[in-house]
């Protein structure tokens, strides 16, 4: 026998055992994946398997506490220190015009008068401003200035109310013409001698 001949059956026996396990490994890696791709749509439309849904839950601090149960938030009965009239009337007692919202924006008592700001807040036009001052025991003095339409108002130039006495007064500022009225809210103001 040639020592360099080798039987076939020497020969395909190891060969045929390597090739039946890369085609075992094969079929078995097939067969996983195809199992895996099974699992995969059947879980994705069947109700009967549900998956678990897995939801992160993020906690967070807060630098204000929040009230307890039955108590109000504060800041939301609170109203802002800054905030403008919103109530216009629909019409004005006095003189039955449609009404307007006239703010007074300081009264001050000053060189023996009182000297009265205002303004309408939601009306431009030309018209009359009459600041009415009345004292405790029922003295009423006024004066008048006219009012000039501004770009968003109606401006009253400064009103000096003159011939006050010593006490407290309460002070209203109205605005007039022949289409809109309105009075301000009172303010009151002393007066020192």
């Amino acid at each position: 026998m040639n020592p360099r001949t080798v039987s076939a059956g020497a020969t395909s026996a190891p060969s045929a055992r390597r090739f039946t396990e890369r085609r075992r490994a094969a079929v078995l890696s097939s067969g996983a994946l195809l199992a895996l791709a099974l699992v995969g749509c059947q879980g994705a439309g069947s109700p009967a398997s549900p998956s678990p849904t897995i939801t992160p839950t993020i906690l967070t601090a807060s630098a204000t506490p929040s009230p307890a149960p039955g108590d109000t938030d504060p800041s939301a009965t609170t109203p802002p220190a800054e905030a403008k009239p919103s109530f216009t009337p629909s019409t004005d007692p006095a003189s039955g015009l449609p009404g307007v919202t006239v703010a007074l924006a300081g009264a001050e008592a000053m060189n023996g008068g009182i000297e009265v700001r205002s303004f309408v807040a939601d009306y431009i036009g030309e018209g009359t401003c009459t600041a009415t001052a009345v004292a405790e025991d029922g003295t009423k003095l006024t004066a008048e200035r006219d009012a000039k339409p501004d770009a968003t108002t109606t401006v009253c130039p400064p009103i000096m109310i003159e011939g006050v006495t010593a006490g407290t007064w309460k002070v209203t500022v109205t605005f007039q013409n022949s289409e809109r009225a309105g009075t301000s809210a009172p303010e009151t103001v002393e007066v020192h001698e």
